[in-house]
């Protein structure tokens, strides 16, 4: 059927009418399925931030926060100059990405420009810092891996649907004028640290991101339609 997303997937979820034009200021991040947003709405014209300023952190790593407190943080950080207290910010090649203020000023300029998020949520598996409680964007790269501080574990449905309603929160805050698409990344693990196969750690994964969205969907619902 030509109209079978329409019918049986996106029913409910779609818009009344469009809202999103060439010009629209959009700001993508999150989890490597962002990357792919980005992409495809940069090659048909988009204004996207990735292209405005690509060299800000959301931009240069806009695939690697892949877990909601790594997304958090850079809106905590951007808009109320809040920084973690330990080095947690690694890309790919296990390149250090500190809390550099121009950097920061920058993106807060981004995101008071933004006129849609597109929040891509990617997994609930974290390292994290014991000392600090602070999340780290990545696996811990092996020369920065501390035993026994650097610990890793599964963000709860609580946790994560804390987080989103923060990331939610803050947007309102700073920029209420604009609009939040939350997506959840198809992308799945390719390794997992749990002692469990990593088809069964993904289904969790993924679980847990989708079951903490429609929390804070369904306990907003009144207030997001506005």
């Amino acid at each position: 059927s030509p109209t079978f997303l329409q019918d049986f997937v996106l029913r409910g979820w779609l818009p009344e009418a469009p809202f999103v034009k060439r010009g629209t200021k959009i700001t993508a991040f999150g989890s490597c399925f962002a990357a792919n947003i980005t992409r495809h709405l940069s090659s048909l014209g988009y204004d996207l931030s990735a292209n405005r300023d690509p060299d800000i952190y959301i931009s240069r790593m806009g695939d690697g926060m892949v877990n909601t407190a790594s997304i958090l943080g850079q809106f905590e950080w951007a808009l109320e100059n809040k920084q973690q207290r330990a080095d947690l910010w690694h890309g790919q090649k296990a390149e250090r990405y500190g809390y550099d203020e121009e950097i920061r000023l920058r993106t807060r300029d981004v995101f008071l420009a933004t006129e849609l998020f597109i929040i891509t949520l990617g997994l609930s598996e974290i390292w994290y810092d014991e000392m600090t409680g602070g999340t780290f964007w990545r696996a811990v790269p092996e020369q920065s891996f501390i035993p026994g501080r650097h610990k890793f574990r599964v963000l709860s449905v609580e946790e994560t649907r804390a987080d989103i309603a923060a990331i939610h929160g803050l947007i309102a805050k700073h920029v209420p004028n604009a609009k939040v698409l939350f997506t959840v990344s198809p992308i799945p693990l390719s390794a997992t640290f749990r002692p469990v196969s990593c088809m069964t750690a993904n289904s969790v994964s993924k679980a847990i991101i989708r079951a903490a969205l429609d929390e804070f969907l369904r306990a907003n619902e009144s207030a997001l339609k506005k």
